[in-house]
């Protein structure tokens, strides 16, 4: 699932992505998935871990979902095309 951020805003112009992915993704999967569904050629696939928040509503707390965050760099002359239609 594409992430729009200000960070991976700025990075689209270096043709680097940002996604967020299930936290037990690996990079290998993450690559076939991306070139598959985009059909853009992966030159490098960066992650970062994060734990989710504990959350309380009144008594009762909880915990938001765990996430991987994923930098995915493609070639040179390709594009993935994220913000469509917002």
């Amino acid at each position: 699932m594409p992430m729009i951020t200000e960070k991976g805003t700025h990075a689209a112009a270096n043709n680097t992505y940002l996604f967020k992915a299930a936290p037990h993704a690996s990079k290998g999967s993450i690559k076939q998935a991306i070139e598959k569904l985009y059909k853009v050629s992966v030159l490098k696939v960066r992650t970062s871990r994060y734990d989710g928040k504990v959350v309380r509503t009144g008594k009762i707390e909880g915990r938001r979902s765990n996430f991987k965050k994923v930098y995915v760099t493609v070639a040179k002359g390709q594009s993935i095309t994220i913000h469509k239609g917002v």
